[in-house]
C-alpha cells in the first residue's frame, strides 16, 4: 500500500512532469467522467431496470455504494433529458410507488 492509496489521491496523469508537485483527489477524476455518459431514453431504461431502489436500507456497503452510483447516473440522465414526460414515465415504470416522480412539476 502506498501513501496515495491511504489519502485517496492519484498522481496527475496528464502531465507526468508534474507528478512530484501536484496531486488531485480521485473524486475530481470521477466527477469529470460523469460528463461523458449516454443520455438517451434507452440508457435511462437500462439503468432503471438494473437499479435496486431499496439500496439505502442495505447493511452491505458495497450494495449501498453501487445503488448510490447508479442513482446518481439515473438522475444525471433525467437532468440531461430535461425531465421530459417520456423520461419520467420510464423512471416511474420501474420505481416503487414511494419513489415515483410527478409528471408535471414547477421544479423541473
Amino acid at each position: 500500500m502506498n501513501i496515495d492509496d491511504v489519502y485517496g489521491l492519484e498522481r496527475h496523469r496528464y502531465a507526468p512532469e508534474m507528478n512530484k508537485l501536484h496531486m488531485i483527489p480521485k473524486i475530481y477524476i470521477k466527477m469529470t467522467n460523469i460528463l461523458s455518459f449516454d443520455a438517451s431514453l434507452e440508457a435511462l431504461e437500462s439503468e432503471c431496470k438494473a437499479q435496486d431502489f431499496y439500496y439505502l436500507y442495505s447493511d452491505d456497503h458495497r450494495v449501498w455504494s453501487k445503488g448510490f452510483e447508479r442513482n446518481k447516473r439515473i438522475h444525471a440522465i433525467l437532468n440531461k433529458l430535461s425531465h421530459s414526460r417520456n423520461a419520467i414515465e420510464i423512471f416511474n415504470r420501474y420505481a416503487p410507488e414511494e419513489y415515483q416522480m410527478p409528471l408535471e412539476s414547477k421544479y423541473y
